[in-house]
């Protein structure tokens, strides 16, 4: 009988250490600190949630997944050297819309990725964190806030125009280093906060930043020569389209006494002359916030 209590209870300890449940004292389970499951290792964070962040993938198996959720754990971190020089890691990677921030060098040296989709989530996108990986050809960042040093740099494979959208505050040094990108296109209004060198390491490159934006100066290190484009739309210039533009583009039309710089920024449809199709296009762009 002593015997048969004691492989229950060895096999009970099995299963708590497989599966990643811990125990507290009065029964009930317990987030575990560190726990390790298809190649995925991951530490606890120091946060109020039970949240994890994944900081290594040591299976030899080709995958383009990474989990918003482990064992029935959150993941809202990529920690720092998580799938660095994994060519297990292949093709489209979509980050889950859990994960806020990729540490530095997360996906260095990844020679097999093809494409990035940023989560909803993800604000801050760490020092050479897609440093090195040959095949990127594209990514995609969402509502990314702040971009590390060298963060995309030797990424040959890169389309020639990248795009920063709004949501982007600050850039490190040397962001697109050796990189095949040629225009950098910023859309935000405001400025985001770079460095004398986040543009250097790539010769030739050409900066596109909103012809109405504010911050985009020497001072602050921007190029002098950066070319400017107009934020189609923006008829009374505050820095977004909204109902405001549609209203002035049919004053525009009533009066018929636009400019031809009025004409490049709220000829929505082309046709040469600014008219009521035009702020139909503008209140489609306000209500879908894309044109």
């Amino acid at each position: 009988m002593k015997k048969l209590f004691y492989c229950i209870g060895v096999l009970a300890i099995t299963f708590i250490l497989v599966s990643g449940i811990v125990l507290a004292a009065d029964g009930k389970s317990v987030a575990p600190q560190d726990f390790f499951t298809d190649g995925f290792r991951c530490v606890k964070n120091d946060d109020a949630g039970n949240t994890y962040t994944i900081v290594e993938y040591s299976a030899n198996v080709y995958t383009n997944i990474i989990p918003g959720e482990i064992q029935g754990y959150k993941i809202t971190r990529i920690g720092d050297g998580a799938f660095k020089n994994k060519p297990y890691i292949v093709g489209r990677i979509d980050i889950p819309d859990s994960v806020v921030s990729i540490g530095k060098d997360a996906f260095s040296g990844c020679s097999n990725i093809r494409g990035i989709y940023c989560g909803s989530s993800l604000v801050e996108i760490g020092d050479n964190a897609f440093s090195n990986c040959k095949e990127l050809k594209e990514i995609h960042l969402s509502n990314v806030k702040s971009i590390g040093t060298e963060a995309f740099s030797e990424c040959p494979g890169l389309s020639e125009e990248f795009e920063i959208p709004q949501s982007v505050n600050s850039l490190g040094d040397r962001v697109f280093s050796l990189s095949n990108v040629k225009n950098v296109k910023f859309v935000s209004i405001t400025a985001p906060k770079i460095t004398i060198n986040t543009f250097d390491g790539n010769p030739g490159l050409k900066v596109s930043v909103p012809e109405i934006g504010k911050g985009y100066t020497k001072e602050n290190y921007w190029p002098v020569d950066t070319d400017y484009y107009v934020v189609s739309g923006d008829l009374d210039r505050n820095g977004q389209v909204d109902t405001a533009d549609a209203a002035v583009a049919l004053n525009l039309f009533k009066y018929k006494n636009y400019t031809s710089e009025d004409i490049k920024i709220g000829d929505m449809d082309k046709n040469g002359i600014i008219d009521t199709a035009d702020a139909a296009v503008i209140l489609n762009v306000f209500k879908y916030g894309s044109n």
